[in-house]
């Protein structure tokens, strides 16, 4: 197993527990003996509860045959010292008994109550449960001082993504995929902030008013109406275009699509970015201009696609080789080195 041409592989690791770090370790350890691969080489490394933990100890050059080493609570063997002498030394937890459970629930965050009430249908049984779960006795601030031997203080060079849950919304969060850059160049075609207005354009002030406050169930009733006077192209166009957003519903695609923006993250951009602007734009007209505006980068350029060189509508369709041609050869200026 290894690298070939331009392929990047990354590792993701599930949670599980003590158990799931055992699996790890294991299937770590089997493939980097069967197969020659060491995990630690990975370009990205993705982990979640128990996984994380394994991820963060791979960032730290612990091999795989140490976690199996650590699995069965031996000596680690090919370990920094630091890292060794932690997990030899590192405290024990507290047994879990009966008395554990019997504590007062905690109330749900507000931002979950408030979620709940706009959209009883999408409870998740699951969800209710684990907002209200009482805080844990033990403070975990006693072990930080272990776990910052073993972990380090700082962030691994290499990159490690930690999958987690916001308490207060339970949203998902990706502690490190923002720490490093993530392309060396991009191509807009056409630049877009706001993916939405094309879905809106020609819905009427009513409809538009109900998803502005978020009355999905009312605006899918007035779009089963529509649908009844649609042809059958209008239909299927509808729904390959809501396919890719996974909803169940055409109003839970409009409420999805709408997260689809820039305004408030452009100014974040900073790498090297082409943006095509195209005459006649059927979709996002003038919006090529406005993301070229709104780019903080010095290196952001504009090239215009004309209907006198036969290069005009969305992404130029009856002129993909002057695309080609004007693409790739600002790629080959930017990406030389």
């Amino acid at each position: 197993m290894g690298h070939h041409g331009a392929v990047r592989v990354g590792l993701v690791l599930g949670g599980g527990g003590v158990i799931g770090m055992a699996y790890h370790a294991a299937s770590l350890a089997a493939i980097e003996h069967d197969l020659g691969w060491d995990p630690r080489t990975a370009d990205i490394v993705v982990g979640t509860s128990a996984g994380s933990v394994v991820g963060a100890l791979l960032r730290r050059d612990v091999p795989a045959s140490d976690l199996a080493t650590i699995a069965v609570g031996a000596e680690p063997r090919s370990s920094p010292p630091a890292i060794a002498r932690a997990l030899r030394e590192r405290r024990d937890f507290p047994p879990v008994g009966p008395l554990s459970f019997l504590r007062p629930p905690r109330l749900p965050s507000p931002a979950l109550v408030t979620a709940w009430l706009r959209r009883p249908w999408r409870l998740d049984p699951v969800t209710a449960v684990a907002s209200v779960i009482p805080d844990g006795t033990l403070d975990l601030a006693e072990h930080a001082g272990g776990m910052q031997d073993l972990l380090g203080s700082r962030w691994p060079d290499r990159e490690l993504w930690v999958c987690t849950v916001r308490r207060r919304d339970l949203r998902r969060v990706v502690m490190g995929r923002d720490m490093v850059p993530r392309l060396a160049a991009a191509v807009a075609d056409p630049g877009v902030m706001d993916v939405s207005t094309s879905w809106t354009a020609h819905l009427p002030k009513s409809m538009k008013r109900l998803l502005e406050e978020g009355d999905v169930e009312k605006f899918d009733k007035q779009i089963d109406f529509v649908k009844h006077f649609m042809g059958r192209a209008a239909r299927q166009t509808l729904a390959f275009r809501a396919k890719p957003y996974g909803k169940d519903s055409v109003g839970a695609v409009f409420e999805e699509v709408a997260k689809y923006k820039l305004r408030d993250v452009v100014d974040k951009i900073t790498m090297p970015i082409l943006i095509t602007n195209l005459e006649d734009e059927q979709f996002w007209p003038g919006q090529s201009q406005e993301l070229y505006d709104a780019l903080p980068g010095p290196d952001k350029t504009l090239v215009e696609f004309s209907a006198a060189e036969g290069a005009n509508w969305h992404c130029e369709p009856m002129a993909r080789s002057l695309l080609d041609q004007r693409m790739f050869d600002w790629l080959d200026e930017r990406l030389a080195s």
